[in-house]
């Protein structure tokens, strides 16, 4: 029989390896993930466990880190321009063609709390999604509810590149 540390059990700021509960989505997800090509959005209220799950199927997966482009939407809240937020995040001109050959190196780019972000650069984002598919670069974004209709209600073409997920 294990036997834990207090702080092993209840520790809201980091991830709960003993009392992970796989929400219903998660087999959904998983599938999604390991589809080549489409975007993920996950959604829902604040504390439904959205980041958690998204790191739970890179562990399942086996994703090393090193494939994973980690962003935090609090910490580009100010930018106007997607563009912007990954060039600064990248060290490189904010341009498409400078930015792309970037995004191809890992598999996934993820954008935590995109609720954070300024609405042109969530709108510029939906609108550049098409072309980085194309290109083999998949964005996985997470936020509060209204972040998923944000993203793929911009573009009905979108919405077949895209897999939204609402957690409750």
């Amino acid at each position: 029989m294990t036997i834990y540390q207090l702080e092993q059990v209840f520790n809201e700021a980091s991830y709960p390896h003993v009392t992970f509960v796989v929400p219903k989505e998660h087999p959904y997800i998983l599938s999604a993930f390991k589809a080549k090509g489409k975007h993920i959005t996950i959604s829902g209220p604040s504390g439904t466990g959205k980041t958690t799950l998204v790191l739970k199927v890179q562990n399942d997966l086996g994703i090393p880190e090193s494939d994973i482009l980690w962003i935090n939407g609090r910490q580009y809240s100010d930018y106007d321009s997607c563009f912007h937020m990954l060039g600064k995040e990248l060290k490189c001109e904010p341009t498409y063609e400078e930015l792309t050959p970037l995004l191809q190196l890992v598999k996934f780019i993820v954008i935590d709390d995109f609720h954070h972000l300024k609405a042109s650069t969530r709108l510029e984002l939906a609108t550049n999604l098409k072309l980085w598919h194309e290109q083999s670069v998949r964005f996985v974004t997470i936020g509060i509810a209204s972040s998923a209709k944000d993203l793929y209600g911009v573009d009905p073409e979108l919405g077949i590149r895209n897999d939204p997920f609402e957690m409750k």
